[in-house]
């Protein structure tokens, strides 16, 4: 439980409707749950909307946090390879031009220049993805940006 709403007010020297805000956004994020007369409590991670590219940013340490990054690598495995059949399927012109464009640039980039390899690959993926034209694939592309 977080303490009461006078009592963050006087700790973070902020206004009742400050507090207020904050619970509501940290609610809209999964993190808390405000009830009447009850309180704020913090809800357990497996609440937490932690593709929101906001809570993504709210994270102290994601490269070290193993299980984040385990389950992610899962997930890939899980959705890539559907998301490039329906780009194979139902990718455009323009759609499989900016895969190769992607795919060329991690190609030249290699060996020298890992900033640029990391902004191709991460092309390549968007470009699978939007080209997949699966709106609920496409909704993953917001999660996908580089830190």
């Amino acid at each position: 439980m977080l303490p009461r709403e006078e009592e963050l007010c006087a700790m973070l020297g902020v206004s009742r409707t400050s507090v207020r805000e904050a619970v509501k956004v940290l609610s809209a994020k999964g993190l808390v749950e405000a009830r009447r007369r009850v309180g704020v409590r913090v809800l357990s991670r497996d609440d937490w909307r932690l593709f929101d590219p906001v809570v993504l940013s709210w994270h102290p340490d994601i490269q070290n946090d193993s299980e984040l990054i385990s389950g992610l690598i899962e997930a890939r495995r899980i959705f890539e390879p559907a998301a490039a059949e329906l780009a194979a399927r139902r990718g455009t012109g323009s759609d499989l031009a900016a895969i190769e464009a992607a795919f060329n640039a991690m190609r030249d980039s290699i060996p020298h220049d890992l900033d640029g390899v990391c902004r191709a690959d991460l092309a390549f993926h968007r470009s699978v993805i939007a080209a997949s034209h699966n709106v609920v694939l496409k909704g993953l592309i917001g999660m996908l940006k580089r830190r």
